[in-house]
């Protein structure tokens, strides 16, 4: 692509339901970004989803361990020393996240 220009792309695998108040980010070593949550439709949302650049694909994922409460507007920062992201507040089912 250009620098600094507009390119549309048509990726494969399943496209995330469409969504406002979500968080992404984007991870340089897996040239792709992930994005968690969000509300479509009127319906909060827990999932996590992975766009991989190379590829042009979507896939959701299913980490172990306990999924963190439906939310929307949070933040996800990328930490490469854990190879992993810190996901921190939001709104949720019962008011504002603060964990």
């Amino acid at each position: 692509a250009a620098a600094n220009g507009w390119i549309e792309v048509t990726p494969g695998g399943t496209v995330p339901a469409e969504r406002i108040s979500h968080a992404a980010v984007w991870v340089p070593a897996a040239s792709g970004f992930y994005i968690f949550a969000g509300e479509a439709r009127g319906y909060s949302l827990d999932d996590l989803q992975f766009y991989d650049r190379e590829s042009n694909q979507w896939s959701q994922l299913t980490p172990s361990g306990t999924t963190p409460d439906i939310r929307q507007g949070h933040t996800l920062v990328w930490a490469d020393g854990t190879d992993g992201f810190y996901l921190f507040g939001g709104w949720g089912r019962w008011g504002y996240v603060t964990k």
